[in-house]
């Protein structure tokens, strides 16, 4: 409120023109605040690239099963039977991937060690 009626009385006091010029920011701070966000947001993305490389995430190979045309006149019952048939489909394919992934066959580990059929 003094403010206020400093500035109606005296609006061209030398120390209100200083404390403005004081308060008011300059371009090259912003500048360099600008720099210095993106040196941030860059050493970052580098730092991400040689974890990644350092600790590779294991990429899986999405199956991506496209929902079949559904009737928008089909009741939710029909649709969720629909859409739950699709999840269980999905969820077997990727099982069996796993499956296949996790478990090499004996004959592939006997022919790797090239350990011969003791019983034949």
């Amino acid at each position: 409120m003094i403010k206020f009626f400093h500035h109606l009385f005296n609006p061209h006091c030398q120390q209100c023109h200083d404390e403005f010029l004081d308060s008011k920011v300059c371009d090259s701070c912003n500048t360099l605040r600008l720099e210095i966000a993106a040196l941030r947001k860059h050493n970052q993305q580098l730092i991400d690239a040689i974890l990644n490389k350092v600790n590779p995430k294991e990429e899986s190979q999405q199956v991506v099963i496209q929902p079949e045309a559904v009737n928008k006149n089909l009741s939710w019952r029909v649709r969720r039977h629909l859409l739950e048939t699709e999840d269980k489909k999905a969820a077997e394919l990727l099982k069996q991937k796993r499956a296949e992934m996790s478990s090499p066959s004996v004959e592939s580990l006997e022919e790797e060690l090239e350990i011969e059929n003791a019983l034949g």
